[in-house]
């Protein structure tokens, strides 16, 4: 063939290849957040790890599900900043969740060996108010454990909203075991 037909049909075919492989589309469904953000079972493998705490995903011995065990081995009065073990929630959930009063539950109990006594959890937000560090008693049973909180309407900077565990807040390696993680808007009224 003749290189003054050559490249033409040589573009031709390129671009019909690159027309058919646009005309695929993929159809991404909204993500439902009426429902709430919730982690659970084996979804809990994604947590995010801070350096010197520990989240190891199991097969829990008293219900047979899936859930998490954690504990921490630095102080959290020592350690740096952080929002402990924590799931991110999105960027839907943290503009649907702006300036309402979210619920945040935690469904836990201490571990059946070197059970930690407590452990913190708390609702982080960039741009916004969080509402710090709020502690609970654990016990050898699962145990829902929540909080109300009120978030404000983000301003400045934003791109995280973040859902946290310390689990041994004073980092002698005693653990927990986490069955889910949930943040809901609270029920007007």
């Amino acid at each position: 063939m003749k290189d003054y037909l050559f490249y033409p049909f040589c573009a031709l075919v390129v671009g019909a290849i690159i027309y058919y492989a646009l005309s695929f589309t993929v159809e991404v469904e909204p993500i439902d957040v009426s429902g709430g953000f919730e982690i659970k079972g084996e979804q809990l493998q994604y947590l995010l790890i801070p350096e010197r705490l520990e989240c190891t995903l199991i097969s829990d011995k008293l219900t047979g599900t899936s859930a998490v065990s954690m504990t921490s081995n630095v102080n959290k009065e020592t350690a740096p900043p952080s929002a402990g073990i924590s799931a991110r929630l999105g960027l839907e959930f943290e503009q649907a969740f702006s300036g309402k009063t979210l619920i945040m539950t935690v469904r836990a109990r201490a571990s059946e060996v070197n059970p930690s006594p407590s452990f913190q959890m708390g609702y982080f937000a960039i741009g916004a108010n969080s509402s710090g560090w709020k502690d609970f008693d654990l016990t050898e049973n699962y145990e829902n454990y929540s909080f109300k909180f009120n978030k404000t309407v983000p301003t400045g900077d934003t791109g995280g909203d973040f859902a946290g565990i310390w689990p041994d807040v004073d980092g002698f390696g005693r653990g927990m075991v986490v069955e889910s993680i949930k943040v809901e808007i609270a029920a007007e009224g």
